[in-house]
C-alpha cells in the first residue's frame, strides 16, 4: 500500500481562493470625454490602459472640475465569450435605478430589479456593442434609464445580471480602495508641507 503525500494546510488554503480582481482589466474613465445620450446618460469611451499613477486620470486634481473624475472608474471582463465592459454610476444614475426599483417596493422581485437596473445603467458595450438608448426625449426624465432597464430585464438571464452586478461591486471596491489610499496620500502630503521648515 503506498502512502498518499498529506496536503499541507497552506497548499489547501490558496487552491481554494481566487484573487477575483484578476480576470477584470481597469482604467480610468473620463465623463467629460462621454459621448451624450438623451437625458444625460453618458457611455464612456475608455482606453484599455490604466494610467501611470493610478487607476484615476491625473485632471481629478484640478480645481474643482477635478471633482467629476473622482470614482470614475472602469473595468472590462469575459464572461462565457462575452466581453463586457462596465463603468461605476453617476448620482444621476444611480437616482434612475431608484426610480425603476421603486416600482417593485415590497416585492419578492426587488433585489432582483435592483441588480437588473445596476447592471444595466453600468454596462458600456457587450462585444463592443452599446446597449440600446431611446433616440428621442420624452417627458418622463429617466426614459433612457428605463429603456436599458427593460432591455436588460428582457433580454438576459439572471446567471449573466448576477456575474455582472458582481463585477460591478468588485469595480466599485476598487474605488472604495483607490480612494482611501488618495485621502492618506493628501493626508500625507499635508503633514509634510505643514512641517517642512521655511
Amino acid at each position: 500500500m503506498t502512502e498518499q503525500p498529506q496536503e499541507r494546510p497552506e497548499e489547501s488554503l490558496s487552491a481554494e481562493y481566487a484573487d477575483p480582481y484578476d480576470e477584470m482589466e481597469f482604467a480610468p474613465y473620463d465623463p467629460a470625454e462621454a459621448t451624450e445620450i438623451p437625458q444625460g446618460t453618458p457611455l464612456g469611451k475608455g482606453e484599455d490602459t490604466e494610467a501611470e499613477a493610478g487607476p484615476f486620470d491625473a485632471r481629478y486634481k484640478d480645481d474643482f472640475e477635478g471633482l467629476a473624475f473622482l470614482g470614475a472608474l472602469e473595468a472590462r471582463f469575459d464572461y462565457i465569450g462575452h466581453r463586457f465592459h462596465i463603468r461605476t454610476l453617476t448620482t444621476d444614475e444611480l437616482l434612475a435605478v431608484a426610480r425603476i426599483v421603486k416600482d417593485f417596493e415590497g416585492t419578492i422581485g426587488d433585489t432582483r430589479a435592483y441588480a437588473t437596473a445596476v447592471v444595466a445603467l453600468a454596462t458600456v458595450s457587450v462585444d463592443g456593442i452599446g446597449l440600446p438608448s431611446p433616440y428621442e426625449e420624452s417627458s418622463n426624465d429617466y426614459a433612457w434609464a428605463y429603456d436599458r432597464f427593460n432591455y436588460v430585464k428582457a433580454k438576459w438571464f439572471p446567471f449573466t445580471i448576477d456575474y455582472a452586478y458582481e463585477r460591478f461591486l468588485l469595480l466599485e471596491g476598487r474605488v472604495r480602495d483607490v480612494l482611501t489610499e488618495m485621502t492618506e496620500q493628501a493626508k500625507k502630503a499635508v503633514r509634510q508641507a505643514g512641517s517642512t521648515p521655511g
